[in-house]
Formats: structure tokens, sequence, C-alpha cells
């Protein structure tokens, strides 16, 4: 498996090959260094000019099950990593806060069936992951969870019924949560009833407003560096683009089979993967700046 590094100017790229599939990646705060999450349930963190590996570490091993890795995200201080994995072969999963010097567990959380995406809030007090629990009762089963990350409490941020928590985003005062979410527990790309993203208030725990009209399922969901803009991705035809304090569509970038969205951390460009093919663009503008053709490789992750 082969990770794709981009960097500024966008023309300048590397590869890296990898023993194991690559589920996901996170960048250090920093730029300095990336971490990669793989089906060996192994993560491996890479120096980010040299490429070389510089650690590894090994998510602990279950009675009956190995964790593959779903998604990563780096603490804003570079001092923790945050890891969600699932039981491969098995139902369970669960989220780890790890020292990302050390890999020392920090804190174990339960995932539920599945956990795809795990995001610390901008001041680092704070880890949000979406729980998502198989069809096995009439109750609600997926929740936005909250960890303080100074006592490992875990809170229950939001909840609703039958669908599956796919992404979640922080706006950048961290007063706001951004989350992606499915009705269709098949995660069948053109075949879901009802596709939404919410934003939430993260104090109050109300619901802002929804962002609906997608036609697919929503698979990413990201703030822009100002939260004046959120851009969401299902599978289609188009990037939808929201005002960040409305919830009104501003506009959608032609951009088909879009599955991530990840903006630049200080500027409104907006890196796309989609089906063999990853882009970047101007959202000014509104033209695409930069392409990279990986016909030969599968998009798991975005970072």
């Amino acid at each position: 498996m082969c990770v794709f590094v981009t960097l500024s100017p966008f023309p300048a790229t590397a590869q890296i090959d990898t023993d194991d599939s690559v589920y996901a990646v996170a960048w250090h705060p920093m730029g300095t260094y990336f971490a990669t999450g793989h089906k060996d349930r192994t993560v491996k963190i890479w120096n980010a000019q040299t490429h070389d590996l510089v650690n590894t570490f090994v998510l602990v091993e279950g009675i009956y099950y190995i964790p593959m890795v779903t998604s990563l995200d780096w603490s804003p201080d570079g001092e923790k990593l945050a890891v969600s994995a699932t039981y491969f072969g098995g139902t369970g999963s669960s989220v780890w806060i790890l020292d990302a010097e050390t890999g020392q567990i920090e804190g174990e959380f339960d995932g539920g069936h599945l956990v795809n995406s795990v995001a610390w809030s901008p001041d680092g007090s704070t880890l949000a992951f979406g729980r998502n629990i198989g069809k096995t009762s009439s109750v609600a089963h997926n929740w936005v969870k909250l960890v303080d990350i100074e006592t490992n409490q875990v809170s229950t941020a939001f909840e609703w019924g039958w669908g599956m928590v796919t992404s979640i985003a922080w706006n950048p005062e961290g007063n706001r949560l951004a989350a992606s979410y499915s009705h269709d527990e098949q995660v069948s790309i053109y075949a879901a009833p009802e596709a939404w993203a919410f934003v939430w208030d993260v104090d109050s725990q109300e619901t802002l407003f929804t962002l609906a009209g997608h036609s697919g399922f929503v698979s990413s969901v990201d703030w822009n560096w100002d939260g004046s803009k959120i851009a969401t991705a299902d599978h289609g035809d188009s990037i939808f683009m929201w005002d960040g304090m409305t919830g009104q569509l501003h506009t959608t970038l032609p951009i088909p089979n879009a599955s991530y969205v990840i903006w630049h951390p200080s500027r409104d460009f907006l890196a796309v993967g989609g089906y063999k093919i990853i882009q970047i663009w101007d959202v000014i503008k509104g033209k695409e700046v930069y392409s990279l053709d990986i016909s030969d490789y599968d998009i798991n992750d975005m970072a």
C-alpha cells in the first residue's frame, strides 16, 4: 500500500510503501510527522520530510479478535494520538488515547459496533467520536460521544435513531460540532434513503441546523479555517459548500464520486478524494488547481 503526501507547492508529491493496508492517516499539528493506521492493528509514525519510519505502536489484541484501525487524530499539542479500531472478524470497536511518543495507552473507551471518526477539539480538552451500534434493538443507537481528557469521563453529546455516524469535525472556535450521518446501515453509496449532516451547539447540545440535500451516503464533513464554510461529500456528482454560521447552501463543486473533503488549515483550498483521483480546489475561484491520478489505488482516508 502507498501513502501519497502532497506538499506546497502542489506539484510536490511522494509515496511511501508500507507492508499492510492503510486505513487512516493524521498529521502532527506542526507538520513534522504523520501517522498511519493499519489493518494489522498497528499505528506507525513517519517523518514527513525524510519519510523514515520513526515508531510503530501495536494496539492491544482482543481475546478473540484483532483490531483494525479505522480513524486517527493527533491532539493539538502533538502529545497524544486518538485511535479508533474495529475488531476484524467480529462485532465491536474501541477508541484509545495514546501517548504519541511512547504509544502508552492513556484511555480506552467502548466504541460500540463501529467508530468511523475521532476528532479533537481545537483546545485539546475534549475528544469526540461517533459510536454506532448494529440493528439489535429498537432504541436510539447512534451517538456522538465526548471524552473529557482531564478526567477520561465520557458523556453523550447527541443521539438519534437508525443510521451511522460517518464523519465528525469541530469548528475552529470549538463550540460547534458537525457530523455526517446516513440512514442506510448498509453503507450503500446510492441507496441511502436519508442522508444528512448536522451541526450542534456543544454547550447547549441543540441542533443548530441540518445540511440536507444529499442524494447519497454522506461520507465526509469538514470546516474551513475560519469556520465560515462547511464542505460535505456524498460519493455523488458534487461537493456541497454550506455557510458555517447559517447552514445555507452556498454552492456546489462539480466533482464526481468524491468521498473525502479536507480544508487547508489557513487558506480556502479544499482537498478532495474521489474515485482513483485526488484534487485540490481553489474554492474562492471555483476551479481545480491540482490533480493527482492514483488509478492503481483506492483512497481509504485523507488528512
